[in-house]
């Protein structure tokens, strides 16, 4: 992962696909993309999958990158666009601000299938969702992982295929750089950037221990994912930046309680 900087890595790429994990920030990147690329930019989301994607890239006369909530290689724009040189970019989330930003959203959203489904996880406290996810034995875990990497484990199998499949993966909390690159890359360095549905970085909301273990537990390989992440993210770019770099690289890893 060089984070688009120039070299063998981006020379011959004529395809940059855009993983959106749910609830890392990958709208802001969607709305980002079209406001910097515009039709050369395709979001493939569930309807247009249904309603004719193959017969909207056909009238699309040059298409240079496309995102959606798809794992590495089953982006399903991928199979209709071949002989294409491909990498991937990503952003990796917090397991527990992913979690809270997921209660959010479930609880409150009108999109939110559980929503609809349950109506009384309207009036859940966080902890009454930590407990009602713990019980409903959900497989919202780990997900990050597996969407990156098709891997279930962060095992050095799962290190390599980033640094053989990506140009750049960043924590959430750094976007903007993300969204530099991005504007660099495409000849536009000095692009206005743009930050949508975001919910903000939490201090775990105050939550007791015992849900703190329950979620670290069942996201473990996603947290070595995110620490990875950072790892590679202060040392590859912010440490370039000398003391003036971003103090938010120096947030401590997070540790299972």
């Amino acid at each position: 992962m060089e984070l688009f900087e120039s070299g063998p890595l981006l020379d011959e790429v004529d395809l940059l696909v855009f993983v959106h994990i749910p609830k890392c920030g990958g709208t802001s990147v969607h709305r980002f993309m079209h406001r910097l690329m515009g039709s050369e930019y395709l979001n493939v989301h569930q309807k247009l999958v249904e309603h004719g994607l193959t017969g909207h890239i056909r009238s699309q006369s040059k298409i240079t990158s496309i995102g959606g909530h798809f794992g590495i290689g089953e982006n399903p724009a991928i199979a209709l666009l071949p002989d294409r040189n491909l990498k991937y970019f990503s952003l990796v989330r917090d397991p527990v601000d992913r979690f809270i930003s997921h209660y959010r959203y479930f609880t409150r959203s009108p999109k939110s299938l559980l929503l609809q489904q349950v109506p009384e996880v309207a009036h859940y406290s966080l902890r009454e969702f930590v407990q009602f996810m713990r019980d409903k034995g959900t497989s919202q875990f780990n997900v990050q992982v597996y969407m990156l990497t098709g891997r279930r484990r962060f095992d050095e199998t799962a290190r390599i295929s980033l640094q053989k499949n990506y140009v750049g993966v960043v924590p959430s909390e750094h976007s903007s750089v993300l969204f530099e690159r991005l504007a660099g890359h495409f000849g536009q360095p000095e692009f206005e950037n743009i930050r949508e549905n975001i919910s903000p970085e939490v201090d775990n909301l105050n939550l007791d221990d015992d849900s703190l273990r329950y979620i670290y537990s069942v996201s473990m390989e996603d947290l070595k994912l995110y620490n990875f992440v950072r790892v590679w993210f202060a040392r590859s770019f912010l440490g370039r930046l000398g003391s003036g770099a971003d103090q938010s690289a120096k947030r401590p890893h997070r540790q299972q309680p």
